[in-house]
Formats: structure tokens, sequence, C-alpha cells
């Protein structure tokens, strides 16, 4: 295997953010950064603006998030099926969702890029045939799809409820996205932020 190709997942390796655990983490500042989520849905149009408003107020209760339509963050896709008796009567709904979070391992490859292109430039490789290999790897990261265009699904589950609780659904929804990515994501970012305090220096006696 070229070994420049090597260097470069090895070094990808290091950046892969460990799973995250079952438990929710603990509560983060609502101070923390605005989360950009996208809702999309598919069902009737009735269903639809049920599911859409109760979903909005929910994760409006959440805190800290945007509802956008565009350069989302976290898109939040839901699929439903109305559940009828022999009559044609509606006694129930199937409801599926998947949240997909937009462009980390492009903004991955992206940052690697960056980076093996400063030690390219300050001559900290001394193999050329490493460094012939790792410019036209990094040529390539530039020619990729863009971060917005890959997505990675995070999380999904399926479930039949009456169609009185399609409120409680979205609760359920804005809950799950909150506890296992939006707080995770967002106490990443404070804990990057305290650890690029400078800390102070105690004079010695």
């Amino acid at each position: 295997m070229n070994p420049a190709l090597v260097s470069l997942l090895w070094a990808l390796s290091l950046t892969v953010p460990m799973a995250q655990a079952s438990n929710a983490p603990a509560a983060i500042p609502s101070s923390g950064p605005v989360a950009r989520v996208q809702i999309k849905i598919s069902a009737p149009d009735d269903i639809k603006s049920q599911i859409q408003q109760h979903l909005a107020q929910s994760l409006q209760a959440v805190g800290n998030v945007e509802l956008v339509e565009e350069t989302p963050r976290w898109t939040i896709e839901i699929v439903t099926s109305v559940l009828q008796d022999n009559e044609g009567r509606a006694h129930g709904l199937g409801l599926s969702f998947v949240i997909l979070e937009h462009g980390p391992q492009m903004q991955m490859l992206v940052t690697m890029a960056q980076a093996w292109r400063y030690v390219m430039a300050a001559g900290f490789l001394q193999d050329k045939f490493i460094e012939q290999g790792m410019r036209q790897l990094v040529s390539r990261v530039d020619v990729l799809a863009k971060a917005a265009d890959l997505t990675v699904m995070s999380e999904h589950k399926m479930c039949v409820i009456p169609l009185a609780k399609v409120g409680e659904a979205c609760r359920d929804i804005a809950a799950t996205l909150d506890a296992r990515f939006l707080r995770a994501s967002a106490a990443s970012d404070v804990a990057a932020t305290l650890g690029s305090v400078e800390q102070p220096t105690v004079a010695k006696e």
C-alpha cells in the first residue's frame, strides 16, 4: 500500500470520535452554540402539519435550535403511514424517523488535507516518494463532494402510535436529538474553548 495513504488513514483514525454512550450526557449551559436543524416530513397534509407544529415546538423547548431550510447541521426526516381498519377509519400511525448529521467526514478530510499542506510546505517530509503520494491524495480531496452533500445516519427508529400521541412522539424525537447529539456537540465545543484558554503561570518564590 502507498505509504502516504497509510499515513493519512492513520492520522484520520486519530480524529474519529468515540461512539456515544447510551446514557444521556450531563446538561450543558443553554448559552451554547446554535444547532441548525432541518425537518423533512412525508405524511398526509393534516398529519404533516401536526407533526411540523409539535416538532417545532419541542425543538424550540430544547433551546439553542434554529430551524432552517438550507445548510443544516442535522436533518430529521420523518415518514408516516396511516393505519386503517376494514372500514377505512384511521386508528393509528406508523412512524419512522432518522437523524442525519451533515458533513463530519468531509470536514475531517478537509482539515487533515490542510494540515498535510502545512507539513509539506514546511519541508518536514524528507522522503520524496511519500511527499509525491501525499500531494496526490491532498489534491483529490479538493474535488470531492462538498461537506453539506455528505451525511451520516446517526439514529433510526420506527414505532406505531395512536393518532392522539403525535405530540408525545415529537417530544421524544426532539429529546433524542438533544440528548444524543446536541448536548454532546455543545459540550465538545465548550471543552475546546476551555482548552484554548491559557493557564495562568504561578510565580515561584
